[in-house]
């Protein structure tokens, strides 16, 4: 097994046509974190059978806040808030300084792809347009970058496995009507979108939420997805 956090191809390397499978890995489930044990089988339901669905669970809603906030990547689970918030600090620090730079991308402005990073972070769950990301990632700007300035990082974030968009569902068998469909917005893990946009557990349970992307329903509803 070839393990790795970042792109497969950082130079010259074998394809592995044939030999290599390549396979996405997310973060973990509450199961998977020992949070909670599984009781309804989704593969038993996509395989067409009818379980009892009499699954239950004790977790309450702010332990379901408190998983969103420490995340599950395996290994960076501190044990204090501030001790997360600093984890994931370093690691979105070194996604712009480091990463970035790994993969072929060039950062002349770091601050900017900061910014376009919290105002992705601040769309979670919706479908708002690339000029609405732009504002926000922009704003108390007269001047705004085009699509070729900005398009490469978010290309990059993707490859970085940081971006993590959801495509478009419809219930029609028209294909051609899912393609139309604009992808929901999500990062890869709903506790980078939390650390971004600033907000603790306590604002998420009284409502709170990042402001610069329009939404009807409270941020927490959109990690929470």
């Amino acid at each position: 097994m070839l393990t790795g956090s970042v792109s497969p191809v950082v130079g010259p390397a074998h394809l592995g046509a044939g030999r290599i499978v390549p396979m996405q890995m997310r973060p973990l489930s509450l199961a998977e974190r020992g949070v909670e044990t599984q009781s309804v089988s989704m593969k038993s339901i996509l395989a067409g059978n009818r379980p009892e669905l009499l699954g239950e669970t004790h977790i309450a809603l702010e332990d379901y806040v408190s998983e969103i906030m420490n995340g599950g990547f395996p290994g960076m689970r501190a044990t204090s808030a501030r001790a997360q918030a600093a984890a994931l600090d370093g690691y979105l620090s070194r996604i712009v300084t480091a990463d970035l730079s790994e993969l072929g991308a060039q950062v002349r402005h770091p601050e900017m792809l900061s910014r376009w990073m919290h105002a992705y972070a601040a769309a979670t769950s919706t479908t708002a347009s690339y000029e609405t990301i732009r504002d926000a990632a922009t704003s108390g700007q007269a001047e705004k970058p085009v699509k070729t300035t900005t398009i490469p990082y978010r290309e990059a974030l993707r490859r970085l496995w940081i971006l993590d968009p959801i495509p478009a569902w419809a219930p029609t068998n028209n294909r051609l009507a899912r393609l139309n469909g604009a992808p929901k917005h999500q990062l890869v893990d709903p506790s980078l979108s939390a650390r971004l946009t600033g907000v603790n557990a306590q604002a998420l349970l009284r409502g709170g939420g990042p402001r610069t992307i329009p939404r009807d329903t409270p941020f927490l509803g959109a990690l929470f997805e």
